[in-house]
């Protein structure tokens, strides 16, 4: 049993965000290896440290776009894999009083 459902949250009703959904969506991963890209040329053009941290990044993003999962809407819904915020986003979570 995790944290959250031991507080009475079920993961099962916990929606994505808007930002989530997008993320998810292919506009969304398309967005992410563009930007991804971009970064490894940028980083390829600063040099140094911060080519390769800007390089490293860049990385990231492409291989998040590629293998359908998104680091910010992990850290923002705890919800890792871009099939999973898909999934979810026609559920709606229950009202609460």
């Amino acid at each position: 049993m995790s944290q959250k459902e031991g507080m009475g949250m079920s993961r099962d009703f916990v929606t994505s965000s808007p930002f989530g959904q997008f993320m998810a969506s292919t506009a969304g991963r398309i967005l992410r290896g563009v930007i991804g890209v971009a970064l490894i040329v940028a980083g390829l053009l600063v040099g140094g440290i911060w080519g390769w941290v800007l390089g490293a990044f860049g990385t990231l993003l492409v291989a998040a776009g590629l293998f359908d999962f998104c680091v910010i809407t992990g850290m923002i819904d705890n919800i890792w894999s871009g099939r999973e915020v898909r999934a979810r986003g026609s559920r709606r979570a229950p009202r609460t009083a």
